[in-house]
């Protein structure tokens, strides 16, 4: 693509995210649904609401432990 040809689009893409302390945590939660969707047929919206709560907690008690 030359850079005449970035003007012929009318979005630009998003910014990159900045990682935060907690993506390894969230991460690993949304894997586990995911995992529970896929192989065990769990609701999505059930696997995604528990891997919130469970993500939540785990972020709740790591803060907990470095105080």
């Amino acid at each position: 693509m030359e850079n005449g040809d970035r003007e012929n689009y009318k979005t630009k893409p998003a910014k990159a995210f900045t990682p935060t302390k907690y993506d390894s945590i969230a991460s690993a939660s949304i894997n586990e649904a995911l995992k529970e969707i896929v192989e065990k047929g769990k609701d999505e919206n059930t696997a995604l609401r528990e891997a919130d709560e469970k993500a939540n907690q785990r972020i709740r008690e790591k803060e907990a432990t470095a105080k």
